[in-house]
């Protein structure tokens, strides 16, 4: 079975050019047709395109490579922001999930400790919104230091970007005081 490598997708084509990790390759007695890697860990390519003209070829080129300059800059100014971020949750602040195919589930949670980029959490207890039962659904809201059952606090990483908290299923959402829509299946 041949091994798909760098070397199968470039067999019969030379660099044109390289700039960091991105390569392009064109065809040895085809100027027209190139193949373009982002990243020298890339084994398909990114692009393997024929051109009608050089001017066409050359404009092409001149866009695959600023976009990927510009999303290398991207990059590092997200690194910078994540390596400089700090969250302002404190104690006592409430988060909510709310998940479920055929039902809408609504979890709330309340902040228990910090440290700069993480917080611990416990799950607290909600209650019903008086008035507001519907057909198999309500809207509920949390009730503050009501720690339940035999959940233990854990910890969750502040997302730097959308300051929500990362979870392995789903997000954990600041709660902003509105009561938050619940419904069942029978």
């Amino acid at each position: 079975m041949i091994k798909l490598n760098r070397e199968f997708y470039t067999g019969g084509y030379e660099l044109f050019l390289k700039e960091g990790e991105a390569e392009i390759y064109n065809k040895i007695n085809n100027q027209s047709i190139l193949k373009g890697f982002r990243s020298n860990r890339q084994v398909k390519p990114a692009f393997h395109y024929r051109f009608n003209s050089d001017n066409q070829r050359n404009e092409y080129v001149d866009t695959f490579m600023k976009n990927i300059r510009e999303k290398q800059l991207r990059k590092q100014a997200d690194r910078e922001l994540k390596k400089s971020f700090t969250h302002d949750y404190e104690k006592g602040q409430i988060f909510f999930t709310s998940w479920g195919y055929d039902q809408t589930n609504v979890d709330f949670f309340q902040v228990v400790g910090r440290t700069q980029k993480t917080v611990k959490i416990q799950e607290i207890a909600s209650r019903t919104v008086k008035d507001s039962e519907g057909m198999m659904c309500c809207y509920v809201e949390p009730v503050k230091n009501d720690f339940f059952g035999k959940n233990k606090p854990f910890n969750k990483v502040v997302d730097h970007k959308s300051k929500n908290l990362r979870g392995d299923i789903f997000s954990y959402y600041p709660y902003d005081g509105t009561p938050k829509y619940s419904s069942w299946y029978a």
